[in-house]
């Protein structure tokens, strides 16, 4: 399987995603859909998600300030703190339900009681079927005490490993199980 790949007319960058397609896999082109992108919004978002029918709507999170500046806050006023200014976010958008949500990096940008509140706010939104688009890793600072193993080998290419689509799928459903976990704790 071929990547997508879209002109940001933007920027004239050339965005490509092997990923992002396989979280459309399954959808009917004619089947509507409704498009979070927790971002400002691209063109190459745009131009991608021509191809289905989809209803997007861009709420840029990384325009909203979900930490206190009270540095003598506990973990539960900041996780208090959060999820109001997210859920005040979310409900702003006016959507019911959330069928695909583009996270890009912004969960790699939270803190532990940031990303339990968002979490908390994006989980009346979500269905079994909700699925998500994520890249990166947490910040050691924003875990705390716990490390994160960082592998600079590099990433195997489509080529190298045919069933490449199948671990890409398998990744996507264990990046939405994780987050749900998250949600649940």
């Amino acid at each position: 399987m071929q990547g997508s790949r879209c002109t940001d007319t933007d920027s004239d960058d050339l965005v490509s995603s092997l990923l992002l397609p396989t979280v459309f896999e399954g959808y009917e082109p004619a089947e509507p859909l409704t498009v979070l992108d927790v971002g400002s919004g691209k063109s190459s978002t745009l131009n991608f998600l021509t191809q289905y029918h989809t209803h997007v709507v861009f709420c840029d999170l990384f325009a909203q300030e979900t930490t206190i500046a009270d540095a003598d806050a506990t973990d539960a006023e900041r996780e208090n703190y959060a999820l109001e200014v997210l859920q005040k976010a979310l409900e702003e958008t006016a959507i019911n339900k959330i069928d695909v949500c583009l996270f890009w990096d912004y969960l790699h940008h939270l803190d532990r009681p940031s990303l339990r509140a968002f979490s908390a706010a994006l989980g009346p939104y979500l269905s079994r079927d909700s699925r998500g688009y994520a890249f990166g890793a947490p910040h050691t600072h924003t875990l705390g005490s716990e490390r994160v193993q960082h592998s600079r080998r590099a990433a195997p290419s489509p080529q190298t490993f045919p069933n490449v689509a199948r671990r890409r799928r398998t990744l996507t459903k264990g990046a939405v199980g994780a987050f749900r976990s998250i949600h649940n704790h």
